[in-house]
């Protein structure tokens, strides 16, 4: 099917999706969220993928959440939720102001993007993330080299305009290059599982938002056909 052809077929079970996707996440509060960066993730430290939607009206904005296993507190669990994110939506931590906001007003700060700690952002936080959670579990080595490369192949190579490349463009990415991680540093016996959790959540979100910044976007159309040849490879799909 052609992008095109994708989006308006896409319209006519929009808002089905909506209510199945609202029926089987966990809605989360802010003081869920990590605050700790990328770079700070133990490498050997090993976490639970789940998919992140956080309603805007009638669309999404998606991220990528990690809940860590070994985790020992009571309480609702906590996860690090990383999603693009740009400048003008960075927490202001220096209160100074009319001035601090119109220090963001250059357009770079909009289109210019990374992967990062949604905590660290004041990104519509009136509305909650809803998680998607899998079976998949990944390192921390394996989510920091995800992440470099969505930053480098995505985030720098296209400037964020919302339609042809925006958020689902970066978490999808993201998704494909934790197949890549798994499939290359780990044997088939312990994570074959892993992999197939992880194309479903792929799966899945690549029908989010009528397909837009997946379907007419040709980096991303890549990685989900990459990630269907790798799990095609290991006899795990036709």
């Amino acid at each position: 099917m052609k992008p095109r052809e994708r989006i308006v077929a896409g319209i006519s079970n929009f808002f089905e999706q909506k209510l199945e996707i609202a029926y089987k996440s966990e809605t989360i509060k802010r003081d869920q969220m990590l605050d700790f960066g990328i770079d700070d993730i133990p490498n050997n430290k090993e976490y639970r993928v789940g998919f992140a939607r956080k309603p805007i009206g009638p669309i999404y904005h998606s991220a990528i959440a990690f809940t860590p296993l070994d985790e020992k507190h009571t309480g609702p669990k906590k996860y690090l939720i990383l999603g693009r994110q740009s400048k003008f939506f960075l927490k202001n931590k220096d209160n100074s102001g009319l001035p601090a906001l119109m220090s963001k007003l250059y357009p770079s700060n909009f289109i210019e993007t990374k992967i990062d700690n949604e905590n660290n952002y004041d990104f519509f936080t009136f509305s909650p993330f809803q998680i998607e959670m899998s079976e998949a579990v990944v390192k921390g080595s394996e989510i920091k080299a995800a992440a470099k490369r969505v930053n480098d192949e995505v985030c720098k190579a296209q400037y964020y305009d919302a339609f042809r490349s925006n958020c689902y463009s970066a978490s999808i990415n993201l998704l494909n290059e934790l197949i890549d991680e798994v499939d290359d540093t780990r044997p088939s016996f312990n994570s074959n599982q892993d992999l197939k959790a992880l194309y479903k959540l792929m799966e899945d979100a690549s029908k989010d938002n009528l397909s837009i910044g997946v379907a007419n976007n040709g980096t991303t159309r890549d990685a989900i056909s990459e990630s269907k040849e790798t799990l095609i490879k290991r006899g795990l799909k036709k």
